[in-house]
């Protein structure tokens, strides 16, 4: 039963991005989009790109390895998954032309997941603040060379897709 679990977790995360791809591809190149989607997917992506940098950097122990630490990144990630599945559900409905009531009553859904983000983000956000100036100058000059300026910052974006999360009880 374990088994089938894990093959049902893995096989919806597959079904979640397979479909989250062309959904992207459906609010970007549709012209029909009004402004809650706009701003939905322009949220979903900006959070996307920042959540996957702290977890790439809580995995890379480049965040402090405890469980504060921890249950702020998963509850991050999470609540990430949770926003992307409440627009997943609003588009679902949208496009089986369901009734405007359903339709409203999913965009608050999404709008409440959206929200529920920020507060998130910066509590990951702090944990960068635990480490010393110095070892924050190591890590910059380690990624992007002692003469990067700002603009280097934003190439973070560019970096690799999502890393699972280690629980630090397994971090050696």
């Amino acid at each position: 039963m374990n088994m089938n679990m894990n093959m049902n977790m893995k096989m919806k995360m597959v079904l979640r991005k397979l479909f989250l791809v062309p959904m992207v591809a459906l609010l970007v190149l549709t012209a029909g989009c009004n402004d809650f989607e706009r701003t939905a997917f322009q949220t979903l992506s900006a959070s996307k790109t920042t959540v996957d940098q702290i977890a790439a950097d809580y995995n890379a122990k480049k965040l402090p390895q405890n469980e504060t630490a921890y249950k702020a990144v998963t509850a991050l990630r999470a609540a990430q998954t949770t926003a992307v599945d409440a627009m997943m559900e609003y588009e679902t409905i949208k496009a089986a032309k369901g009734s405007a009531t359903a339709l409203q009553a999913q965009q608050v859904i999404v709008t409440n997941a959206l929200a529920a983000l920020p507060p998130l983000i910066a509590a990951a956000k702090a944990l960068y603040s635990s480490l010393s100036s110095t070892q924050r100058q190591k890590e910059f000059e380690a990624r992007w060379g002692a003469a990067a300026g700002p603009d280097h910052v934003r190439a973070l974006a560019r970096l690799a897709g999502p890393p699972a999360i280690a629980h630090p009880a397994t971090v050696q």
